[in-house]
């Protein structure tokens, strides 16, 4: 994007947008018509200018590097690596730096209230970001696919973090969730492949859709008691998740949402009246399920195909007269006992 450009500077160039393919660019203001550099059709010079100066603020000598208009930042239009947005600003708008690839710092005021939707998408050179507590919402994909984005700091005033807003940050590893959200939403860190750990705070209620899929470094994660829901594909491709402990309150655990995981062993709590279909589907390392189980839940497991033999092999300690639960034989004559697991004979 070019900066604005001053008459007493340049002569008659003047900033334009082109009325075709919406480019911004330098015309002379003295021509009536010219060609566009980026689309190369022909425009009427002055409905260009006129273009321009209905889409964009005019900025003053101070504020140069941003478009901003009642409070709230357009775009930032400038170069500069490093960047202070202004103590007038109060919203950070949809897409305001989004594809700066160079960017490397941001210091964001007091003054600012929400962070909107793509703001920082793409800004790769970005490496950690502190976040200021006067604000309370950040948007839709605001940190998106910022590879740099080792970590963040968010204050307890933000009580929204919504979808895929740290999306694809392929660098976080460290990030503390404030004591202040209700909910995970969709893809909030969905392919995160650098995170190694999270601590669910108590004030969250529901953990949505994808939120943590392909999280393939992730390796413990410790859901508060308050959650009641996990969604669809939340923990799908955490390879590296062995164990998980499913707080005693959930009451759901949505489809494949630990689909394809490390997961070795689960314990499902009383709490639990519905499991998605496929939830733990190709977890080829779990063996150990304790808890309220139904063996379904658990198809394309180890767990199952061990259960099923378990079945099998029942049937055939019951013909023989044996131990239903370990093959053992049994001891005693009134009261019979299995010599090697201690269970009564219950048959």
């Amino acid at each position: 994007m070019l900066k604005n450009v001053e008459r007493s500077d340049f002569m008659s160039l003047v900033n334009a947008k082109c009325t075709n393919c919406g480019k911004n660019i330098i015309v002379n203001n003295e021509k009536d018509a010219t060609i566009c550099e980026y689309c190369g059709s022909a425009f009427v010079v002055e409905k260009a200018i006129n273009n321009y100066n209905t889409n964009n603020s005019i900025k003053s000598n101070d504020l140069d590097d941003f478009i901003i208009r009642a409070g709230v930042l357009e775009k930032y239009v400038g170069v500069s690596t490093s960047v202070t947005i202004p103590n007038t600003v109060t919203f950070i708008g949809d897409r305001a730096f989004s594809e700066c690839f160079g960017l490397t710092n941001v210091v964001i005021p007091k003054s600012v209230n929400k962070i909107g939707a793509a703001v920082f998408r793409k800004c790769t050179s970005l490496t950690s970001i502190i976040i200021p507590n006067s604000v309370s919402e950040i948007g839709v994909s605001a940190f998106s696919e910022c590879t740099g984005l080792t970590n963040v700091t968010i204050p307890n005033s933000v009580t929204q973090i919504y979808s895929a807003a740290f999306k694809g940050c392929t660098a976080l590893n460290d990030i503390k969730l404030p004591n202040s959200i209700e909910k995970i939403h969709g893809s909030t860190f969905s392919g995160c492949t650098s995170l190694k750990r999270i601590e669910i705070p108590q004030s969250v209620t529901e953990i949505d859709g994808s939120a943590f899929w392909g999280c393939k470094s992730l390796q413990s994660i410790n859901i508060s008691n308050s959650v009641t829901k996990i969604g669809n594909d939340a923990f799908r491709y955490c390879y590296e998740l062995k164990s998980i402990e499913i707080p005693n309150g959930v009451t759901k655990i949505g489809f494949g949402a630990f689909s394809q995981s490390g997961l070795t062993s689960i314990n499902i709590p009383k709490s639990v009246v519905e499991i998605g279909q496929n939830a733990f589907k190709d977890c080829n390392d779990l063996v150990d399920v304790k808890g309220k189980v139904c063996v379904d839940w658990f198809k394309d497991t180890p767990f199952y195909e061990n259960y099923q033999n378990y079945l099998a092999n029942q049937n055939m300690w019951i013909s023989n007269n044996l131990c239903r639960y370990c093959g053992g034989k049994f001891k005693g004559l009134m009261t019979k006992k299995c010599s090697e697991c201690g269970k009564p004979k219950d048959y």
